[in-house]
């Protein structure tokens, strides 16, 4: 019988229990709610007032029978300045459901009211009277967010705290006293009263809690420390709050060395969470064992250990971390949209190690800012949450954290985040992109980028991706992609950077073991090599110095016997041939295609043409266009060394698989992906070409109707220089890319091209018959006028047969030092001529000043 009574007091106990936190977005279940359901809704798992009537009071209750020995708490946001007709009641107890007519005998707790304060009331007899008188002007505030704490004790002492910033911590009482007048409670509740619609749907509740207090009968309990990196202060735990008077009792803690030697303790500091405390030492002492003795612990109920604890601890100064002994292990660059973490960015390292590092005076830096971190004891094998000061509080419920007064500003598209220690050596450095993502969907904003394998040193782009985490995320914790990653390919050579002719950098695919470094192992032709350099945290390339310069525009073959990556992993007998270059000339680099106007989804290019027999070098170039007649929108397109070899194309676009994929004839080589391109506007623009000196090299200003008007639609059709040895801002030596061609060649000769030989007369025209049906063949022919004998050109005009004019092709123009004019088979309405022979008449003026006039043959036919 005894077994069952408790049972069933077990039972009514829990029944006794209220909790609600609203995360199932239900308030008629688990528990159930009734009163004015209609004026209330569940938003972001908060209870939120719904009810749009001016003037107005609506409540909800919930089953409750608790009133002694009991603690309340309720979580308030109301976003708005209470008054005498906008305040809220908490109904700790109650006898009826109903809280707007109903109650004759309760407590209840007012947040607002006419002095804005939060109070405790009773009601008896449905008369209601102040129990505790709160400070006034606590709400007088346009937002409160109000954590409320009211516990009853067995003696029915009742203490009213609150938290105006929402924390469950650091109360602050509003005020103690003892009342016993109501004893017994059927209903929990919360009542509204509103006035205008200013106020309407502005009330929020959440994380409601109602419980018996335990009374506490236990002693508390000193929790062991084992290895410990600062003893100045040292950090002490217990499993509960100790009696401050017992704390500062000489004697209740005493710190031992191994030979029995007391330490002098200066003093005892409580930590803010009441569990932690800080034993500050009066002198600084050695690495070492040293024991511990707590002795009558005692709790602030009154609670005191009969036993003397005695532990063993082991004093250990940090180390000062070397390369990768701290590893940048995540990073939300761009955190909006948020999937499930604040919208603030956050930079986490870890500690891979079993050491423990102090981080005082290391430096965290990006290319624009440096940021010195405070004293912080970095355990083995813990995260860290490096984010702004005012951040912190966001995510400390993630793990732990270190707020400081500002961090590196993180790019969206790429930066480079780098770690030093306080001596200035490099412990790591991530310089990401947008690639690193791997997801086209994550790379938008929401999810962090995060390190897959933190052990292995090797790896760069490839050791990245990412969160998989679903709020997008892991801060503080084990990142979701972790994984182990094993390195089996050997590295190459990726590139030669001519830094003078007798200096050379050297990069390579990754990582390399600088063992390997040695003059022996490298051949430059046959060239003596003077020096071998490199940078111990840059070890993906080297610097190569030759005794005697070599010869420009002559290539020379750079080999390394032995190519060994930190992995293991070895590459023997890594060739790649170079070159000194020479710097371009005006009229070396010409732009030889342009997609301006490109398929949905798809990419500009520009194609540029060495004309020149010298290989150049394009470091530092760009394109730009014109934003007001001045150069704007300048974006560099080779930051290091990059040759042009002789009469070689090349084409630049931010979207290298697109281009492969969109015209499989490209030439892939010859396509190179950079950041950046000009904004270049489908109707009309211009393309000019930078060197980096800043001197214009070669400028088109294109215009839509530049293409063939056989066209129907120019989406994804390029332009294309006739003849690339030809001046480029002269709209008639370009058009259309044809049919055939797939509309574009990137990477190699256009299909348009036309080599204009040079006949014996003044004028020639090629072709003389032309078939212009948009098939890319002879669908336009081109008047080439020289000048040894014209010294100005004024008319070229098209008749049939018949004599009658069907096109103007030139008026009153003038001729340069020679002058192209194309005609495409069309009127002066762009409508195609029927098939048959035209004659063009060329009227010119010679170098005499006689008016000469010339007319050619020509056909317009047809494919059958």
């Amino acid at each position: 019988m005894r077994c069952l009574l408790f049972v069933v007091l077990i039972s009514q106990l829990a029944s006794a229990q209220l909790v609600d936190d609203f995360s199932d977005n239900d308030f008629k279940k688990n528990p159930t709610w009734i009163g004015d359901t209609s004026s209330w809704h569940i938003a972001n798992s908060s209870l939120q007032s719904y009810n749009q009537t001016a003037s107005s009071s609506f409540f909800l209750a919930t089953t409750s029978g608790l009133v002694k020995n009991t603690e309340w708490q309720v979580k308030v946001n109301l976003q708005f300045n209470t008054s005498s007709a906008n305040y809220v009641d908490i109904y700790l107890s109650a006898d009826s459901s109903n809280l707007k007519t109903n109650v004759k005998n309760g407590y209840f707790v007012r947040i607002g009211g006419t002095k804005d304060e939060i109070c405790l009331y009773k009601k008896l007899n449905g008369v209601s009277s102040l129990v505790i008188d709160g400070i006034d002007g606590t709400t007088n505030s346009s937002s409160n967010t109000i954590a409320l704490k009211i516990t009853c004790s067995d003696v029915f002492q009742w203490k009213l705290e609150r938290n105006l910033s929402g924390l469950t911590t650091n109360y602050t009482v509003e005020g103690q006293v003892v009342d016993s007048t109501i004893k017994t409670s059927n209903w929990f509740g919360i009542s509204v009263v509103q006035s205008t619609a200013s106020f309407f749907q502005k009330h929020f509740f959440d994380n409601i809690s109602v419980k018996q207090i335990i009374k506490d009968t236990i002693p508390p309990s000193f929790k062991t420390i084992g290895l410990v990196t600062t003893m100045n202060p040292l950090k002490i735990s217990f499993d509960e709050e100790v009696d401050s008077v017992w704390l500062n009792t000489k004697g209740s803690i005493q710190i031992l060395d191994l030979n029995g030697q007391i330490l002098t303790i200066d003093s005892i500091l409580k930590d803010n969470d009441k569990l932690n405390y800080n034993v500050l030492l009066k002198n600084k002492i050695q690495e070492g064992i040293y024991i511990i003795k707590i002795s009558d612990a005692k709790d602030v109920v009154g609670n005191v250990s009969t036993k003397q604890s005695i532990f063993k601890i082991v004093y250990q100064i940090p180390a000062i971390a070397t390369y990768k002994q701290i590893v940048i292990s995540e990073l939300m660059v761009d955190p909006v949209p948020a999937i499930g973490l604040p919208e603030k960015e956050y930079i986490e390292i870890y500690n891979p190690t079993n050491k423990s590092f102090d981080l005082n005076e290391y430096v965290l830096s990006d290319p624009s800012i440096s940021v010195k971190l405070p004293t912080y004891i970095l355990q083995s094998n813990e995260y860290l949450i490096l984010c702004k000061s005012t951040d912190s509080v966001d995510f400390k419920p993630f793990g732990k954290v270190l707020g400081l007064s500002t961090i590196p500003s993180l790019n969206n598209s790429s930066d480079v985040i780098t770690l030093k220690n306080a001596n200035g050596d490099l412990i790591d450095q991530v310089a990401y992109s947008l690639s690193w993502y791997r997801n086209s969907q994550k790379d938008d904003g929401g999810y962090s980028l995060e390190l897959i394998d933190p052990l292995n040193t090797c790896l760069n782009s490839e050791n990245w991706k990412a969160s998989e985490s679903s709020i997008g995320g892991t801060p503080g914790i084990v990142n979701s992609v972790l994984a182990v990653l094993k390195d089996s390919i050997a590295p190459s050579i990726k590139f030669i950077q001519t830094l003078s002719s007798t200096k050379y950098k050297i990069g390579f695919s990754e990582n390399i073991d600088s063992s390997l470094f040695l003059k022996s192992n490298f051949l430059v032709s046959k060239s003596i090599i003077n020096s071998i350099s490199w940078n111990s945290d840059s070890l993906d390339c080297v610097f190569l110095e030759l005794e005697s310069p070599i010869s420009a525009g002559k290539e020379y073959l750079f080999t390394i016997n032995k190519l060994k990556d930190c992995a293991g992993n070895i590459n023997d007998n890594q060739s790649l041939s170079f070159v000194l270059p020479e710097k371009p000339k005006i009229g070396d680099v010409l732009i030889n295609e342009v997609l301006f106007n490109p398929l949905p989804f798809g990419a500009d290019f520009v194609e540029l043409f060495n004309m020149s027999d010298r290989y150049l070098d394009l470091q530092g170039w760009t394109l730009a266009n014109l934003k007001n007649d001045t150069l704007a929108n300048k974006k560099v397109l080779f930051k290091n060394t990059f040759i042009l070899k002789p009469y070689e194309y090349l084409v630049v676009t931010e979207d290298k698989n697109n281009m492969l994929n969109t015209y499989v004839k490209s030439v892939a080589e010859r396509i190179f992906e950079v950041p950046i391109l000009p904004t270049f506007y489908d109707d009309l623009g211009n393309v000019i070409l930078i060197d980096a000196d800043n001197v214009v090299i070669d400028r088109l200003d294109y215009d839509q109707t530049m293409h063939s008007v056989l066209l129907s639609k120019k989406e994804g059709v390029s332009l294309e220089k006739i003849n690339p040895t030809l001046a480029t801002n002269v709209p008639s030596n370009w058009t259309s890319a044809s049919k055939e061609s797939g509309y574009a060649t990137p990477g190699y000769a256009n299909s348009q091209y036309m080599s204009l030989g040079i006949s014996d007369d003044d004028i020639s025209i090629e072709p003389q018959l032309i078939t212009p049906d948009g098939d890319g063949d002879k669908d336009f022919m081109v008047f080439r006028i020289l000048t040894a004998n014209i010294a100005n050109l004024r008319n070229i005009t098209i008749y049939d047969v018949m004599g009658r004019e069907v096109k103007r092709l030139l008026k009153n123009g003038f001729a340069g030092s020679q002058t192209l004019v194309q005609w495409d088979g069309t009127d002066e309405a762009n409508n195609l001529l029927p098939l048959g022979h035209y004659i063009v008449w060329f009227e010119a003026i010679d170098k005499s000043g006689n008016v000469v006039h010339l007319k050619k043959k020509v056909v317009v036919g047809a494919r059958f």
